[in-house]
């Protein structure tokens, strides 16, 4: 006997297999299609039609794969009502396929990797009326000018392109949040930009200069870059987590007035000096709550050693996370440092956690 499936031209093998759970389990197409809110299908390795998209009206995610050809009916991503985040790759995309994307009506959130763009290609993402978010990924051809005749862009994450100066990303009128992963930039003028609240990047600038820009910067909330001289954050009052270049000597007094409750540490020459910065933070911060430290003691020079470990990142991540500490129940993130009165015995910093955690164990 013909199922419903069987008489359905939209669902071809791959879409079968792709919901065989609950095609075995007798759901009504209807019902398969209505559940759909992301599709994550990187890792396809046959053709993906998408003109079964059309017919999945609470889809918001998809996540497409880059190998060449995989992917037909591009055109019906402009067709999707609920469409908020799409991720695409050179292979099965173009950049002549970016005047489709550009078409959609509910965009917020694109992923562009493994692409070779001009001014030309990206400034069509213009047309996109919500799209606030942008991320690059390995993507070459393109100038931090480019990227700034974007102006509605809110947040952009940079991961391994080749773009060594981006000064020019501080004339971006709208942007709040900048991600650099593997970028070793000239130098960080563009923290000069008028609405950052977020930088986030493990590479340091040739030029260090530019963090100068901060003394205006009072809106910033979150600066997660490897910085020694931490008096160029104090007029950042609303900075919670501090990354600490401790390669030079840190002066923690000087940023006392912040209400931090994180920091990371990043070469420090041992693992001694990391617990002396996280004994003097905890004097300075009661309640603060470390979140670690980067096991490679030596300062990286940019021009020399362009790729170092990354000590997180919110969205897809290529790079190793910073060394745990082990943390007490119930905080999974990050343990609370006890307070509490200097012994004349008082073990480490790093040894009382460690030991705190095992004994609740």
């Amino acid at each position: 006997m013909q199922t419903e499936i069987d008489s359905d031209p939209d669902f071809d093998d791959f879409w079968r297999d792709h919901f065989a759970k609950k095609i075995a389990a007798d759901m009504p197409v209807a019902r398969i299609l209505a559940s759909v809110e992301m599709l994550a299908l990187q890792r396809a390795d046959r053709p993906v039609d998408l003109s079964l998209c059309r017919r999945m009206p609470g889809l918001r995610d998809l996540l497409l794969p880059g190998a060449p050809g995989l992917v037909t009916n591009k055109e019906v991503i402009a067709d999707l009502p609920a469409l908020r985040e799409l991720v695409i790759a050179q292979g099965s995309f173009t950049p002549e396929d970016l005047t489709m994307v550009a078409k959609s009506a509910s965009l917020t959130r694109l992923h562009i990797s493994n692409m070779h763009l001009d001014a030309a290609a990206l400034a069509v993402l213009d047309e996109a009326p919500k799209l606030k978010q942008l991320s690059l990924s390995r993507v070459t051809g393109l100038t931090a000018a480019d990227l700034a005749l974007l102006p509605k862009i809110t947040r952009l994450r940079l991961s391994e392109c080749d773009l060594p100066d981006i000064a020019n990303l501080a004339r971006m009128p709208r942007l709040r949040t900048l991600e650099l992963y593997k970028m070793v930039t000239a130098n960080l003028d563009f923290l000069a930009a008028p609405k950052l609240v977020s930088f986030q990047s493990d590479d340091l600038a040739e030029d260090q200069t530019g963090l100068g820009h901060l003394a205006k910067r009072t809106q910033l909330h979150t600066f997660s870059y490897p910085v020694s001289d931490l008096s160029v954050l104090a007029s950042c009052i609303k900075v919670q987590s501090i990354v600490v270049d401790a390669s030079a000597e840190v002066d923690l007094n000087v940023i006392a007035h912040l209400p931090i409750t994180g920091i990371v540490v990043h070469f420090a020459p041992n693992k001694a000096a990391v617990e002396a910065i996280f004994e003097r933070a905890e004097k300075i911060w009661p309640k603060m709550r470390m979140t670690g430290f980067r096991e490679d003691w030596t300062r990286p020079r940019p021009a020399a050693e362009p790729e170092r470990a990354v000590v997180a990142e919110p969205v897809p991540a290529p790079a190793p996370a910073p060394v745990p500490v082990p943390v007490p129940a119930p905080a999974p993130a990050a343990s609370a440092i006890p307070a509490g009165a200097e012994s004349p015995r008082r073990p480490g910093f790093l040894a009382r956690l460690l030991r705190k955690a095992t004994a609740g164990s």
